[in-house]
């Protein structure tokens, strides 16, 4: 044989037995695991078809967990739109409340400074008001003196003369801005 056709066959062989290796070791690999595994169950004292059954109730477990988590999830969704919401809203109302307090607050000192105003004002006003209620007051007490000095000195000259001829005549009286000379009067004449 040619050399060539001996390298072939040579590397024809080598690539048998590693297909052959190769081959071997993915059958002995499952089987190792399985004899693993059927350890395993024979230690936990179970047959494969109980730890099936546990695991057909662990899947059915798990599917409600995640739904129940999926529920509260949406539940939880929604009370953070809603308290969101909430935030805002309160957001909004301090703003507007802090909008009105500043509002009150300019108007309050509006308001101090105009009654400020109003009072200094009438307080001058007010002086000068009293100032001239007192002078009214002594001039009225001056007329109401004069007044009665008036009417008494009127009273006296009418009266006296009317008792020249009813000498009964010892007082008068004012009726309809009238002096009315009388005997017995409130108001007592001097002659």
């Amino acid at each position: 044989m040619d050399e060539k056709v001996q390298k072939y066959l040579v590397l024809g062989g080598i690539v048998v037995i590693i297909s052959l290796i190769l081959w071997i070791s993915l059958l002995v690999k499952p089987a190792t695991v399985g004899s693993a595994v059927l350890s395993d169950f024979e230690d936990t004292g179970n047959n494969a078809l109980e730890i099936l059954s546990q695991l057909e109730f662990i899947n059915s477990e798990l599917s409600i967990s995640n739904k129940n988590l999926e529920s509260c999830q949406l539940l939880n969704d929604k009370y953070l739109n809603e308290l969101t919401s909430e935030k805002n809203k309160t957001f909004v109302c301090l703003e507007e409340n802090r909008k009105l307090q500043t509002d009150f607050d300019r108007l309050s000192q509006e308001y101090e400074f105009n009654i400020s105003q109003i009072i200094s004002e009438n307080e001058g006003k007010m002086s000068n008001a009293e100032l001239e209620l007192a002078k009214l007051k002594i001039d009225f007490k001056n007329l109401q003196s004069r007044y009665n000095n008036t009417l008494q000195n009127s009273a006296n000259n009418i009266c006296c003369k009317q008792r020249v001829d009813n000498s009964d005549i010892d007082s008068y009286r004012l009726s309809n801005d009238k002096i009315v000379c009388g005997v017995g009067e409130a108001n007592q004449i001097q002659c």
